[in-house]
């Protein structure tokens, strides 16, 4: 193609990984280039060593994936895309549920999520408003409706119960029928029910203030004996309706005490915080700390006691052992009910129960509420106490090895929609680049890389051993050069090549279209940075 459509005088073909080398070392003296090139490709990771700066080709490497015509090559089927297949392979492992294609996928450039200006987000925020209202409103428009309709309904009831001491049984009866009620009886429920409705919806609408009017009980007052049996029944009802109002109001009353003294220890709380944030910091870090002290000491105590053969659960079955025979009175005398049995009279009786259960005393949800309160508060006010710090984190806190590896998940990232499909790479990070050097890890029977490199330098004579890497005691830093720009330093270096005079010769490479047309596109001339395998 070259030759045919482009018209090119001449073609030179060169190894990417020799180019890089070159490029790299264009500082070093092309006699003194000595080294063994790396190239970790798609399908193949090759070794070619290097002296003078003349690759050796009879001497060097591949790790292939198939048999190819030079004699000396290695078969080591493990490259790049087999790297990332053994990455797969050990995240399906991790996460069986995870989809093996998109692990496979590579990151989408998608559309950037556009910035909102504060603008925007105000117009955006009184839309909502204005769509919530307009929901409220037909929420109550619909809520008004039913009401009105149970209002006529009752009206109708009504007059139709009036009616019926203008008319028979009989005519009552078949208007009972055609309004589809059974039984005289179904009217007044249906007539009490409505009432009722009616009642709760216009409290609920109704202002603060208009809810302050107080019920009458007039039949409290009257004796028994003035009553027939339908008011003795009215009186102990509107007595239990009294008891119940007067318990509400109790209760509206200790509401607001207690309400009046949460709002005033949080205006002393907030004077202390601002006059001596330090202080009030300090203070309740110090009751964190001891709440979560207690908190996992009563876990460590509960898992004591999972084990039977501890000694807080020995202990724990000695005081239950002590229970059943200590001061255990004669059968005769308990059945003369002449017992001396006085447990529970003295409140310490009960530490019994405490030592036997674990506990010590006091709820556990109370202090797990009382932490919480404590953490809200830092975290609104405390710049230096985190999610981190709270509760939650710490008693779901692993080891320190293992919190190196794994990610920090918070309530925040588990809300994310993202966070159900990502995944976490710890031990993957050193496994998949192991198994070049131990190619067994991934189900590869063949030599790693320190193998191959051990059996090239073997190779050579022992001046040319020397010269490509020299014997040092362990432990000795050496010499490993990473390609500045791995993508791109193979170009630069051609195209550095390209600007010596020594490039177009035929002895640097250079195919003619004479040779092109002599040979055919499988043949090319050897070279020091060209490829071996296809030479005119």
């Amino acid at each position: 193609m070259m030759f045919e459509l482009y018209s090119v005088p001449g073609v030179t073909y060169a190894v990417d990984s020799l180019m890089s080398f070159a490029y790299n070392l264009a500082p070093v003296p092309a006699d003194r280039r000595d080294g063994l090139v790396l190239s970790f490709n798609t399908a193949s990771t090759s070794v070619v060593p290097v002296l003078g700066g003349v690759p050796i080709y009879s001497k060097s490497r591949r790790c292939v994936l198939r048999v190819t015509d030079i004699s000396e090559t290695i078969l080591l089927p493990f490259g790049g895309l087999q790297a990332s297949q053994y990455l797969v392979k050990l995240l399906q492992l991790k996460y069986p549920t995870f989809p093996a294609a998109n692990l496979l996928a590579l990151p989408q450039n998608g559309t950037a999520e556009k910035i909102k200006t504060e603008e925007e987000l105000a117009a955006l925020a009184e839309r909502r408003k204005e769509s919530g209202r307009r929901l409220q409103e037909e929420a109550a428009r619909r809520r008004a409706e039913k009401l009105q309709q149970k209002e006529r309904d009752l009206v109708e009831f009504l007059a139709l119960r009036k009616s019926k001491d203008d008319e028979d049984e009989e005519a009552f009866a078949e208007r009972l029928e055609e309004a589809d009620i059974e039984s005289e009886k179904a009217l007044d429920d249906l007539i009490k029910k409505l009432e009722a409705d009616l009642k709760r919806a216009k409290k609920k609408d109704a202002p603060e203030d208009e809810l302050t009017e107080e019920p009458t009980f007039p039949l409290l007052e009257v004796p028994d004996e003035e009553l027939d049996e339908e008011g003795l029944k009215e009186k102990r009802r509107q007595k239990l309706n009294k008891g119940l109002y007067e318990a509400r109001i109790r209760m509206k009353e200790e509401k607001a005490k207690e309400k009046a003294a949460a709002e005033e220890q949080a205006r002393l709380e907030e004077q202390e915080r601002e006059n001596d944030f330090e202080a009030w910091s300090g203070k309740l870090r110090s009751e964190h700390e001891r709440l979560a002290v207690k908190m996992r000491e009563r876990e460590k105590r509960k898992t004591e006691l999972s084990d039977r053969k501890s000694a807080a659960n020995q202990a724990r079955m000695r005081n239950i052992a002590t229970l059943t025979t200590d001061q255990q009175p004669p059968r005769k005398r308990r059945k003369r009910g002449d017992d001396d049995d006085d447990f529970g009279m003295d409140d310490a009786d009960f530490d019994i129960y405490r030592e036997i259960g674990g506990g010590d005393g006091l709820s556990e949800e109370e202090d797990l509420n009382r932490l919480k309160s404590i953490e809200n508060r830092l975290l609104a006010h405390d710049p230096n106490f985190s999610v981190s710090n709270t509760w939650a984190s710490i008693s779901t806190r692993k080891s320190a090895l293992i919190r190196a590896f794994c990610p920090a998940y918070n309530a925040e990232s588990m809300d994310d929609a993202k966070a159900p499909y990502q995944i976490a790479l710890n031990v993957e990070r050193w496994k998949v680049p192991e198994a070049w050097f131990t190619p067994s890890m991934a189900g590869v029977d063949c030599a790693g890389l320190g193998e191959i490199i051990s059996n090239i330098l073997g190779s050579f004579t022992v001046q040319d051993r020397v010269r490509l890497a020299k014997l040092l005691p362990p432990e000795t830093e050496i010499s490993v050069k990473l390609a500045q720009n791995p993508q791109l330093d193979a170009w630069y270096g051609m195209a550095a090549f390209a600007r010596t005079p020594a490039f177009g010769t035929p002895g640097m490479g250079m195919i003619s279209k004479a040779d092109y047309e002599e040979h055919g596109a499988d043949r090319i001339r050897t070279w020091w940075g060209g490829n071996p395998n296809y030479v005119i």
